[in-house]
């Protein structure tokens, strides 16, 4: 009944020693009501398993696998199972019961740890050696921890896909996807088109185009020649125009605008300036374009802004903004007061990312 048991559990691939428990328990009690009829028998067991059990303890000692040790164990206490029973003349059928209950005689250790009929050369997973068989007992391409078979060994450019780099796995540098590897995404300078390079801005803003608030007001006619329509206000510090417009790309513009200056140069008495305000900034860039116009006959021309830091001199400073992606405000505000013929006038506002450019109200 024990080697029954033992050999179900081996085919389950249950571990020898479990196998080996239950064999024993469940022998042991038929060995009991034998015993209890034949004294004699018992103590041939008593020595059967006392030596037995010491080459097992050796063996076990000495590292040498389970099933080994128990092969050893069993033949040297199988061949006292024979040997008592003979020396001590028990009954044949008797002699028989102690072998079918030690299992010793005849006992082949021919695929140990293999299910039932395999043997250790088999290939079929079962952890006895076989090279690439899934079974994780060390040789490759079975996901035990050696190279290439995407156990997550850490071996680097393998293809395995266990996390290291070069295998298109997910990591960095591997053109999977991610940032830095050539894979055509923006801002990892792996040579894919930046969308702001080489961007310029040029943009005309018509006085008909912004929001004048009063005192500033319109004037003049669209179909009239340039510069058309233009604001203007007459009232010192007061009256405004805005105008808004977007950008696509970070970029630094300078500003020029058509205006009206009466009396060209920087002369007293003689309305010729603005307050430019950019994205709400404080302060207001002072700007006196009569400081520029002196070489200009009366009338419109396009004059760059600029900054007079001076009092009552020119003492200009150039103006250029840096300006963000989105949308901006431009504003204009009148500075000095003037008769309606002689107020500074203002008809167009031109944006540009080219510092070098030179507009002409003919050609802007």
């Amino acid at each position: 009944m024990g080697s029954e048991v033992f050999s179900a559990r081996a085919r389950a691939s249950r571990p020898l020693a479990d196998a080996f428990v239950d064999w024993f328990t469940e022998g042991s009690e038929v060995f009991s009501a034998r015993a209890r009829a034949s004294r004699p028998l018992a103590d041939a067991f008593v020595d059967w398993f006392t030596v037995g059990s010491e080459v097992f303890s050796a063996r076990a000692r000495a590292s040498r696998p389970l099933a080994d040790a128990f092969v050893d164990w069993f033949t040297v206490g199988s061949e006292l199972c024979t040997l008592l029973p003979m020396r001590l003349r028990l009954p044949s059928s008797i002699a028989s019961v102690f072998l079918v209950l030690g299992v010793g005689c005849g006992f082949d250790s021919t695929g140990a740890g293999d299910s039932s009929g395999e043997a250790d050369t088999d290939g079929n997973g079962d952890g006895d050696g076989d090279p690439g068989d899934g079974d994780g007992d060390g040789d490759p391409g079975d996901g035990d921890g050696d190279s290439g078979d995407g156990d997550g060994d850490g071996d680097s450019g393998d293809g395995d896909g266990d996390g290291d780099s070069g295998d298109g796995d997910g990591d960095s540098g591997d053109g999977d996807g991610d940032t830095g590897d050539g894979d055509g995404e923006s801002g990892d300078g792996d040579g894919d088109p930046d969308p702001c390079a080489g961007y310029s801005f040029h943009e005309i803003m018509l006085a008909s185009d912004g929001q004048p608030a009063l005192p500033m007001a319109l004037y003049g006619n669209e179909n009239s020649p340039p510069p058309g329509v233009w604001a203007q206000s007459e009232v010192d510090e007061e009256g405004t125009i805005t105008w808004g417009f977007d950008v696509e790309c970070p970029v630094e513009v300078v500003m020029w605008a058509v205006v009206w200056d009466q009396k060209p140069g920087f002369l007293p008495d003689d309305a010729d300036s603005f307050w430019v305000r950019m994205d709400g900034e404080d302060p207001e860039r002072k700007w006196v374009f009569g400081c520029q116009t002196e070489n200009v006959d009366s009338g419109w021309s396009y004059q760059q802004v600029s900054h007079n830091a001076g009092e009552n001199t020119c003492m200009l400073e150039s103006v250029s903004w840096v300006l963000n992606p989105g949308v901006h405000i431009l504003r204009v505000r009148n500075r000095e007061s003037s008769t309606f013929q002689g107020a500074a006038g203002i008809a167009r506002v031109l944006l540009t990312s080219n510092a070098d450019y030179v507009p002409t109200i003919a050609n802007d």
